[in-house]
């Protein structure tokens, strides 16, 4: 049985990113570059603190900039964003995925299951990533 990450790649959020987005001629995604699934993981790790952890504050217009920002990039490396994003929700993806997330809380010894442990991952991480800290806050 395959681990579902808690990190999600927040649908809703990049709906309004890629209305945006220009549309890209290509081929079925079969892979993506490092950095797309690190943005996802980071602008994911965004959303889940506002939906699951207590006292985050996320600033949206900066969440807002930084996934159109990701589409914009992902469109000017050749990418289809939409089917870049859709791709994050394949088996691939979802493993990219998982691994990031597994990586963060290693990263900041918390437990590898459950969303206190991941809510305390994240708030570590805002002391040692200055981009992911100007989005989201805790007191």
């Amino acid at each position: 049985m395959s681990r579902v990450p808690h990190i999600s790649i927040a649908g809703a959020a990049f709906a309004v990113a890629l209305a945006v987005a220009p549309m890209v001629a290509q081929a079925q995604i079969t892979e993506l570059p490092e950095y797309a699934y690190d943005s996802v993981a980071q602008i994911s790790m965004v959303t889940t603190a506002q939906s699951e952890c207590e006292g985050a504050k996320v600033n949206d217009r900066r969440l807002q900039r930084a996934m159109t920002d990701f589409v914009g990039q992902l469109a000017g490396d050749g990418f289809d964003p939409v089917a870049a994003v859709q791709f994050m929700d394949t088996e691939v993806g979802l493993a990219q995925l998982a691994s990031r997330e597994a990586a963060l809380r290693a990263r900041h010894g918390v437990a590898p299951e459950g969303i206190e442990g991941l809510c305390a991952a994240i708030k570590a991480e805002l002391k040692i990533n200055k981009d992911l800290a100007k989005i989201v806050k805790f007191p």
